[in-house]
């Protein structure tokens, strides 16, 4: 990101994701689930050195790209 991250405010977004619900907006195409409900147990924000982050996000299930497109949207 060219870009400083605003931590608390992807925070306070992470935080409206978690629990069980659909997550089918966050997934590509091409899945072949018959539920897109999931269950977002954590999001967390760990900073890395002066300019990095590290997202870990824990779940019952993921779809395909959920956990790639969560992050996009946060950033």
């Amino acid at each position: 990101c060219r870009a400083p991250l605003d931590l608390n405010a992807m925070e306070m977004a992470a935080k409206q994701l978690l629990g069980e619900r659909d997550f089918a907006p966050f997934c590509n195409e091409g899945h072949n689930h018959k539920t897109t409900v999931r269950h977002l147990k954590r999001v967390d924000l760990i900073p890395v050195g002066s300019m990095g982050l590290r997202v870990e996000l824990e779940a019952d299930r993921f779809l395909f790209r959920m956990a790639r497109n969560l992050v996009g949207t946060l950033v």
